[in-house]
């Protein structure tokens, strides 16, 4: 097939080269009645060379729906290359055409994300969630976009990011949207990666668990000893508890003592149970000043003052 299209492209490109008339090319990819294998070759020899006057050309393919569907993907495609912002509003409708194929959706997306403004970037993530059983795709595909823009600091679209951890998304989708979010030390970001450690599926509990961590450093103590009860699966309450042996132990109310103990005493599992054993040690050697810090390799601080000195947990019982 390659070589196909390459004899194709130079077949075609010989004729216009020796006549000089550039313009005999972009008709060829305007006109729906030439070989379609000759068109794509055509259009992909043009994006090369930077021709003038592509734009308006793979705008007006893409608009229209009767045209051949690899032909659509190309131009929605060349729409980033080439940074045409003015097609913005034909790429956010397609994108939103529940009836458009994904594939061509996803494109869209892609080069949307190239050249979108703020507003345009909240606009097309507004509402993903509702727009039909694609939207992990679609949704995945803003994601990625979003990582390569210039907004991945501002609070708004951050903030949207949320919609991105609701039940309807998979893991993929999830946890992408928990590392975009862990960049940003927002109190509010904090608070939406808090409820993702009660996600039902647990690789989501894992992630999240990792950029909690991360980015609210002690003060997440309280939090992580609350979830210890609630956590069913046995590898993300041995994170858990490593967590907690990784980070500086605040001096914390009397209740996270003795729900620590509680713990020691109904827990069956010898290696959980051993955890959870140095964790109530250590958290006694703050109640008495003496604890000497993080155990493991790495010391967090907490930028994000969630929880303070002898404060109750965000997700207090």
């Amino acid at each position: 097939m390659k070589k196909i299209l390459l004899l194709i492209s130079v077949l075609l490109t010989l004729p216009i080269f020796v006549s000089g008339e550039e313009d005999v090319r972009l008709q060829k990819v305007k006109n729906p009645e030439e070989n379609s294998l000759a068109r794509q070759a055509m259009a992909k020899i043009l994006l090369k060379d930077k021709a003038p006057d592509l734009g308006p050309v793979f705008e007006s393919i893409l608009k229209n729906k009767k045209e051949d569907p690899k032909m659509r993907i190309i131009s929605a495609r060349a729409m980033g290359e080439l940074l045409y912002n003015t097609a913005a509003p034909l790429l956010m409708s397609t994108i939103k055409d529940t009836e458009e194929p994904v594939d061509l959706r996803q494109s869209c997306m892609d080069s949307l994300g190239v050249f979108a403004d703020k507003k345009t970037f909240v606009e097309v993530g507004t509402g993903i969630v509702n727009f039909d059983d694609e939207s992990n795709r679609i949704s995945l595909s803003y994601l990625e976009a979003f990582e390569k823009s210039k907004f991945r600091k501002d609070k708004d679209i951050l903030l949207l990011l949320a919609q991105f951890l609701g039940a309807s998304f998979n893991i993929d989708v999830k946890k992408k949207a928990i590392a975009e979010l862990s960049e940003s030390n927002d109190k509010q970001t904090l608070t939406i990666l808090m409820i993702s450690l009660s996600d039902r599926i647990a690789g989501v509990r894992k992630v999240a668990l990792k950029s909690l961590t991360k980015m609210g450093g002690s003060s997440m103590v309280p939090l992580f000893i609350s979830r210890l009860e609630d956590e069913k699966n046995e590898e993300i309450k041995g994170l858990l508890l490593d967590e907690l042996l990784k980070l500086q132990i605040p001096k914390l109310k009397s209740i996270w003592l003795e729900e620590l103990e509680k713990r020691v005493e109904e827990e069956k599992k010898g290696q959980i149970k051993a955890k959870i054993a140095k964790v109530l040690e250590r958290v006694k050697k703050a109640q008495a000043g003496s604890d000497s810090g993080a155990t493991g390799q790495k010391t967090f601080t907490a930028p994000v003052k969630t929880v303070t000195a002898e404060g109750e947990a965000p997700a207090a019982k």
